[in-house]
């Protein structure tokens, strides 16, 4: 990400850090056991254990979106949904979103944690 402004007007993402921050670390932990999936024992990785995974990420989406909608964040910001690990898009339209958000970056116009004012 690009530490420009660009064509970005300065945003405060204290507003969006806090809404997600019941969330953080749930994703951080779920984000964990997809990138292993493969190495996780076979007794884990079963059909059972990947379905309750599912389940855990669809209720953190929306919580997220429930919060995220609450605080009225999207009245102020375009929030773009990180790519799912539980069921990621084709390589295809995966170099698509990379050029988006590429383009984005080159611009200014994407707020990241190092916007927050208490971090600069």
């Amino acid at each position: 990400m690009s530490s420009k402004q660009g064509y970005g007007v300065p945003v405060n993402t204290d507003g969006v850090s806090s809404t997600l921050e019941s969330t953080r670390r749930l994703r951080l932990a779920l984000n964990v056991l997809w990138d292993e999936w493969d190495e996780l024992p076979p007794d884990v990785n079963t059909e059972p254990v990947r379905e309750t995974l599912q389940s855990i990420h669809d209720q953190i989406n929306a919580i997220e979106t429930d919060g995220l909608r609450l605080w009225g964040q999207a009245e102020h910001y375009l929030i773009i949904r990180p790519v799912s690990p539980v069921s990621p898009p084709p390589p295809e339209i995966m170099e698509k979103i990379t050029g988006a958000v590429r383009t984005l970056a080159e611009l200014g116009m994407l707020a990241g944690q190092n916007d927050a004012g208490y971090r600069e």
